[in-house]
């Protein structure tokens, strides 16, 4: 369910996704904006202000230099989506922790 300003809905089925695609980051923004991002680049929210329905914010594919490059979505806030870039690969690699030296 969604709460928005003291009411509650129930807001079921299937997340948007663009065809063909899979879902890749399911989060929140600081200001409680449920979003959804998928494989193909595509970044939604689900606005009380357009009746709880998802609508598309960002289209991440535009401007891409190599298609087969991605975006990894770190965190979002009411205005801004902070992402790595990942070259050529889905995922962003991992820097293994520091380890202590004898």
């Amino acid at each position: 369910s969604v709460r928005h300003q003291e009411t509650s809905t129930n807001h079921c089925g299937p997340l948007p996704t663009t065809p063909s695609s899979t879902l890749s980051w399911i989060g929140f923004t600081e200001g409680a904006l449920p979003l959804v991002y998928d494989s193909e680049g595509v970044l939604r929210a689900l606005l009380p202000q357009a009746n709880l329905m998802w609508i598309p914010l960002a289209d991440l594919r535009v401007g891409k230099r190599n298609l087969s490059d991605t975006y990894w979505v770190v965190s979002a806030s009411d205005d801004a989506l902070k992402c790595v870039l990942c070259k050529g690969v889905t995922y962003p690699g991992l820097v293994s922790p520091p380890r202590s030296v004898p």
